[in-house]
Formats: C-alpha cells, sequence, structure tokens
C-alpha cells in the first residue's frame, strides 16, 4: 500500500465521525398531522382546538388497562396475585355459566372462513395490485374470542354459504351442570360406540339397560363391569417392572457355551424349531450369616448379551413354529387361521401382525418351564431356572410396548366390510382369550396379589369384550367368496371349538368369566342356527 492511501485510510474513521456529529446537532423538522388527516372532517362539531393539544392531553394519561412504574427507575408495579382459595368457587361459576360448557375447539364454518391479514384504508391498492371498488372501508382485525359489529357481520354473510362443522347448540344449555359434569367424567365406551346419550351414573343407564336385557339376575354387577369409561391400565407394565426386579445380579463369568432350547420334550418325528441361546457360567458372592463371612455361590447361569442374537423376530419365529404343532382347542384354531391370512392382503395387516406379535411373546412368557441340550447329542433336560427368568423379562418387556397400541387399536377402528369384520373379529378374540388366560396365571401365584394383576387383567378382559359385543354382537363376521376353502374350512372349525369353549366357561362358572359367557357366549347361540340348514319339508306318504 502506498503511503497516500495509507494515510487517506486513517483519516476515514476520523471523517465518518464528524459527519455524524453533525448531523446529530441539526433540528429535526416536526411532522404536522394536519397535512395529512382531516381532522374536521373526522370530529365534526367536537374539533379540538389544535392537534398538538389533543396528542398531548392523550399522552398525558394512561389507558385505563395500564398501569404506570410505581418507582423512580421504572419498575412495574405487581399484578395481582391469585389466591387458591377462590379456585373452588371459580370453578362452580364456570359450571353455570353456559360460556365455559361449550366444546374447546372452536366452532368454525366449513371452507376456511379466516381473518383478514392486511388493512385496507381509503381504497389502498392490495399487494396483488387490485384495487377495492366500493369506496373507502376498514378493516378491522380483532381477537376471534371478543366478537365485534364486524364479527358478526362476516358470520352473517358466510352463514348461507358455509354451515358449521361441529356442533348443533343455538341456544344455552338448559343443564350447563351435568354436560360440564359429563364433559369431565367421559362417555362409556358402550354409548360412545353406539354413539348413544350417556350420563354420569355408576354404571351408566345404557349399561344397566343392556345388562337386564342379557339377563335378569345379578343384571347389576354385570352393568358395573360392562360400563368402562376409561381404557383400563395395561397390565405387562406391571408384570415387566416387578420381573425386572427379581433379576438376579451380575457375577463373574467364568466359562461361556450354547444351549438348545424348546418348549417341550418333543418326539423326533416332529422337529421343532428351537432356540440357541449363549450363556456364561458365573459365580456370585453371598454373605454367610452363620461364619458372618462372604462366601462363593456355586456357579449359576447368565444370558451372554454381547454375542446374544436374541430379538424380537427371533422369539416370534420360535414361538410361531411352536403354536402350529400345537391342538389345544380354540386358541390354537385362532392361532392356524391367523396364520392362514397373508398380511400382505389385509386392510388390518399392521394390526393383526401386531396382535400376532402379541399372541408368540405371550406364548413364551406364559410357558412354565422349557428343556434344553448342552451338547448337540446330549439328553433334554430342564432349562436353567435363571435363562427362564432372562426369557420372561425379555418378553415381558417387548409385550409392554405392543399392548397400549393393540388396546387403542381395537377401541378406534370401525371395520364396514365383510373382510373387515373377520379380521377385526380374530384380533379381538385373540386379546379376549389372551387375558382370559392371564388371570389363571396371575391368580395362582402369591407373588401377582398384592400388585392387583388380577383385578387389572380382568378389567382388561371385560373391556376387550365390550367391544367384540359391539362390534359383533348383532352381525356375526362371515368369510367372503374371494377366500379359498381352507380358510372357509379353518373358520368354520374355529366357531365349532368356540362353541365348546364357552360350554366349558359355563361349567366352571368363575366369576371372572361372568362378561365372556353374558355378552360372548349369547351370540353363539345366533351363530349356531345360522350354520344350520334350512328344514325339510316332510314328504305325505
Amino acid at each position: 500500500m502506498t503511503p497516500q492511501l495509507s494515510q487517506l485510510a486513517s483519516q476515514v474513521p476520523g471523517f465518518i465521525n464528524e459527519h455524524s456529529k453533525r448531523r446529530r446537532g441539526r433540528d429535526t423538522p416536526t411532522l404536522d398531522i394536519s397535512q395529512y388527516f382531516d381532522f374536521s372532517a373526522f370530529y365534526g362539531e367536537d374539533e379540538p382546538s389544535s392537534p398538538g393539544s389533543r396528542s398531548r392531553s392523550v399522552a398525558s394519561s394512561d389507558p385505563g388497562l395500564t398501569s404506570g412504574p410505581s418507582e423512580d427507575d421504572g419498575a412495574p408495579s405487581p399484578g395481582p396475585s391469585f389466591d387458591p382459595y377462590h379456585k373452588e368457587a371459580i370453578k362452580q361459576i364456570k359450571q353455570q355459566d353456559d360460556r365455559f360448557t361449550v366444546p374447546e375447539r372452536e366452532i368454525r364454518p366449513k371452507g376456511g372462513v379466516t381473518y383478514p391479514s392486511n388493512l385496507l384504508l381509503d381504497s389502498a391498492p392490495s399487494p396483488t395490485g387490485s384495487s377495492s371498488s366500493s369506496g373507502s372501508h376498514v378493516v378491522i382485525l380483532s381477537n376471534p374470542g371478543s366478537p365485534t359489529i364486524l364479527d358478526a357481520a362476516v358470520e352473517d354473510t358466510h352463514e348461507d354459504t358455509h354451515p358449521l362443522n361441529r356442533g348443533r347448540r343455538t341456544k344455552p344449555l338448559n343443564n350447563p351442570e351435568k354436560v360440564a359434569t359429563m364433559r369431565k367424567l367421559g362417555a362409556c365406551y358402550r354409548c360412545k360406540a353406539r354413539k348413544v346419550q350417556c350420563d354420569e351414573g355408576a354404571p351408566c343407564s345404557g349399561c344397566t339397560k343392556d345388562a337386564a336385557k342379557i339377563q335378569s339376575l345379578n343384571c347389576s354387577d354385570l352393568a358395573e363391569q360392562m360400563c368402562c369409561r376409561q381404557q383400563p391400565t395395561p397390565a405387562f407394565s406391571e408384570i415387566d417392572r416387578i420381573t425386572c426386579a427379581e433379576m438376579p445380579p451380575r457375577g463373574k463369568a467364568l466359562t461361556s457355551s450354547c444351549l438348545t432350547v424348546f418348549f417341550n420334550p418333543y418326539k423326533p418325528s416332529s422337529f421343532p424349531r428351537s432356540l440357541t441361546i449363549p450363556v456364561l457360567h458365573v459365580e456370585h458372592g453371598i454373605y454367610d450369616e452363620s461364619s458372618r463371612s462372604y462366601g462363593v455361590r456355586g456357579t449359576q447361569y447368565q444370558l451372554d448379551t454381547e454375542t446374544s442374537s436374541l430379538n424380537e423376530g427371533t422369539l416370534v419365529q420360535w414361538a410361531s413354529s411352536q403354536m402350529m404343532l400345537e391342538d389345544n382347542g380354540f386358541q390354537s384354531a385362532l392361532d392356524n387361521l391367523v396364520i392362514s391370512c397373508r398380511p400382505d392382503t389385509l386392510p388390518h395387516s399392521d394390526l393383526l401382525h401386531k396382535v400376532y406379535k402379541l399372541r408368540c411373546l405371550y406364548k413364551i412368557w406364559s410357558q412354565n418351564g422349557f428343556v434344553c441340550q448342552r451338547q448337540p447329542q446330549s439328553d433334554l433336560e430342564q432349562l436353567p431356572q435363571e435363562i427362564c427368568r432372562v426369557l420372561k423379562a425379555m418378553t415381558a418387556k417387548l409385550i409392554k410396548g405392543i399392548e397400549n397400541d393393540v388396546l387403542s387399536e381395537l377401541a378406534g377402528k370401525r371395520p364396514k366390510t365383510a373382510t373387515d369384520r373377520l379380521h377385526m373379529w380374530i384380533c379381538m378374540m385373540q386379546v379376549v382369550l389372551l387375558y382370559h388366560d392371564l388371570i389363571g396365571i396371575v391368580s395362582s401365584e402369591e407373588r401377582w396379589i398384592h400388585e392387583n394383576l388380577q383385578q387389572k387383567a380382568e378389567a382388561l378382559m371385560n373391556y376387550t369384550a365390550v367391544m367384540c359385543d359391539v362390534q359383533f354382537g348383532k352381525k356375526k363376521p362371515t368369510v367372503g367368496s374371494e377366500y379359498g376353502a381352507h380358510l372357509s374350512d379353518r373358520f368354520a372349525n374355529a366357531e365349532c371349538l368356540q362353541l365348546q369353549f364357552f360350554a366349558e366357561l359355563r361349567q366352571r362358572n368363575r366369576r371372572s368369566d361372568h362378561v365372556l359367557t353374558s355378552l360372548l357366549a349369547k351370540n353363539q347361540k345366533c351363530s349356531s342356527r345360522s350354520r344350520m340348514g334350512p328344514p325339510q319339508k316332510r314328504l305325505r306318504k
């Protein structure tokens, strides 16, 4: 850089600073608003003496909804504090006021009537270039929660062309307290699915009437079990917590090996699918109270998590291959019916796939014990209890992630076609049988009693049975002609075995089966008649 340029560059900051001082020293010209606004036309006879005096008077007083600073440093005064004592009184006032009983979602006309996003004043051109032809007008933007005269005019103009999207009430409610209470409690599933009015009774009047129609004795107990206002809590969330708490601590690994696991002792001709589990021989240190010293307990087994390939898909395939070999009445008939359905052609293939995974994982969790081989040619022996506990813990955690999704989808779907109804019936009956079997397991073991798992399992089974009765109480599922004869035969076999299953439940007369035998077994009588052929005429001799 030349000396002239460096000298010029050093003088630039000083020149800019001096120029800024000169501009700040000049007097800023005042703006006369009267040149742009006609005060006489706006105020008429009440025109103020001067625009400046009016602006000063307006500026000298604070607005009515604000307050000035309470201290010299400009800190605002604290706002009114909320007293929790008046919370209940405010709640009662809201229940009596009709404005607070409307739904939370705003009622808007169809077609998406939106509020204007610009201000048009004195025929100002719009952003698109077109000007208004109706003269000078002002569009004021207002809060949707505080209606004004312009809002009413907008509603009047769109009333004929855009009917309301939701809401039928046009006058105050006669019973706002009852409506507020029902919106807080929520309608029961039976009334909600049938789209009938529900009340705050426990049970509601609709479930009480339906229970009286089904049976005359003990109808109050049946109505109480049928009326479900909320989806019950999933059972395997608690089972997973208990199972994980029972897991033994990890010990010191000694050697590793692999165990080939089977469900039950088998015949050589069946060749069931096996599950290979890598395990570690570990030892645990324990405290001996008699000698008051720490010792080493006998070696045990522990899952080798580093080399283990156990995942959800592997466990589902292992259980599925075992279920195909079993013949366990109605449950096996349902399993074979699901296997016969191809998931790629089902409308509810995602739900059916989840239900089948739920069933396969539950098959592993509910198994009392497994057998294993330490060597390929060795004899079968009982699988160590530590590995059984690991398998149950893994399946319980996987079921926990599927159970809530299955219940929500079953409650939300409404099948319309015959194909949809068949698939939905299969899913619902699988879940009903799962919880029916779970009741027997948790009621026979003492470690589940203090967690009320039996009551939770009964509530889930009753909830699913009510869903099945609402969907298929008046119209049973059928197999369409688009399916082959193989699936039709399996469905007919499942219906026959279902009759035997409900007949066994009636003989047991267990209290937990009350809803099943009352809601679902009554429909099987009609189904058995419908499968009978038409009566034959007697020929006269």
